[in-house]
């Protein structure tokens, strides 16, 4: 099984930090433009793609949905 491609690895290709990498990608304004577009680049040629557990973790949401159902004889 392939390895996924993670922060690291864009960060090692980009020359920046894994934090550098969240923030450009997040599209943070203490990120210039210039390092936005190559963390960019590296991360579509690296074929980066975020996590979705992460990204729901990080965003404290599950996306379940519970159902209350009464039980009748």
């Amino acid at each position: 099984m392939a390895k996924s491609i993670g922060r690291a690895d864009v960060a090692k290709a980009a020359g920046v930090s894994e934090s550098t990498v969240s923030r450009a990608l997040n599209d943070s304004p203490l990120i210039s433009g210039d390092i936005k577009r190559k963390v960019r680049e590296q991360a579509e040629l690296l074929g980066y793609y975020p996590s979705r557990t992460a990204t729901l973790f990080a965003s404290n949401k599950s996306l379940s949905l519970g159902f209350v159902v009464p039980y009748y004889k």
